[in-house]
């Protein structure tokens, strides 16, 4: 879910650019739809950086493949667009983006356990 932290501007662009349903990040929101599917929560694990990190720290370049790639979308932006069009522009970025995000705690991974309960 994307927190407080997330500009609004910033959030509504990166959200259009992966096809994101806006309500479906915002943790509130999302939760609010289980229960009329028919499930309950039996648990929410908040997971926060804490993945992101421990790739880091393991030795996994992905942050600075990411980094990279932001960079060189930006610099290289008018001849990407024109060469791609901007939404793949957009959606390339967005998911360059997309682990960043969680080490700077804009967006926040959740895991849920659901249960259905049976029916009588």
């Amino acid at each position: 879910y994307c927190t407080p932290a997330f500009e609004p501007a910033e959030r509504a662009r990166w959200v259009t650019a992966l096809g994101l349903r806006p309500e479906r990040m915002d943790l509130e929101s999302m939760e609010a739809t289980f229960a009329p599917a028919g499930f309950e929560v039996v648990r929410r694990d908040v997971i926060g950086s804490e993945w992101r990190e421990a790739w880091t720290e393991a030795g996994d370049h992905w942050i600075e493949d990411d980094l990279l790639s932001v960079a060189r979308l930006a610099r290289r932006e008018a001849e990407l667009v024109g060469r791609f069009g901007r939404d793949r522009v957009e959606m390339v970025r967005g998911y360059a983006l997309w682990g960043l995000y969680h080490l700077l705690g804009k967006t926040v991974p959740v895991v849920h356990l659901l249960r259905k309960p049976p029916v009588d």
